[in-house]
């Protein structure tokens, strides 16, 4: 007769220091669909949507990066895209895609220097699990699609970090510069440290293989 025993778990941390300065301040939301179900992907697309109208209107803070992935990438299994929401507003975006997610699946998980922790151990599930690729994440680095410190930053130092992550110069002069194409959009409204985030997320993937579109943020600090 086979006995099977449990490897021993570790004792939960207690010490109150390590607690509080582990503690992560920022989240990712990953929603799945199956690309070949167009009622899925529909779905999946509309509940994008929502949460950038809610957002906008200011239910909560929650940024859905520029890109909808439209076939496995990472360690994603199949269509996805990723949604940012920093510690303050976690638990009225939980609520809401919980609430609203119909039969989709979503992936929570904390934006750490661990980011196979992460996705593996440090994380939870609404709907059914999908099996996630994690040989392609790195077991420490640093932390993706971060704005450290959300609550206690201030516009202009959200603005001074990303002028220096992406070598912007002039930073003193006080214009937008809108993507180089062939129609203008109109330059983007920056109120608050949402659309700063919004912005500076998005722009940073904002590359196709056709089209490159070139930012230039420089506004005054």
């Amino acid at each position: 007769m086979t006995i099977v025993t449990q490897a021993a778990m570790s004792a939960p941390q207690d010490d109150l220091k390590t607690v509080v300065e582990a503690r992560t301040r920022e989240w990712h939301f990953h929603i799945y669909y199956l690309l070949q179900s167009p009622t899925e992907t529909a779905a999946a697309l509309a509940l994008r949507d929502a949460v950038l109208r809610l957002r906008r209107d200011g239910a909560f803070v929650a940024v859905p990066l520029f890109r909808v992935n439209q076939s496995p990438i990472g360690p994603h299994p199949a269509g996805s895209y990723e949604i940012w929401v920093p510690d303050s507003s976690f638990s009225e975006v939980f609520f809401y895609l919980a609430a609203n997610r119909g039969n989709l699946s979503i992936l929570v998980h904390p934006l750490t220097r661990r980011q196979r922790e992460d996705h593996e151990t440090r994380n939870a599930w609404m709907g059914t699990p999908w099996p996630i690729y994690l040989d392609s994440l790195p077991r420490d680095g640093p932390i993706p699609s971060s704005i450290l410190n959300w609550d206690s930053v201030g516009l202009p130092h959200l603005v001074k970090k990303y002028l220096l992550r992406k070598g912007a110069k002039g930073a003193q002069r006080s214009r937008i510069y809108w993507p180089t194409m062939r129609r203008q959009p109109q330059p983007p409204k920056i109120e608050n440290k949402t659309d700063i985030v919004e912005f500076m997320m998005n722009t940073m993937v904002l590359k196709s293989r056709t089209t490159m579109f070139r930012y230039k943020f420089l506004v005054d600090l």
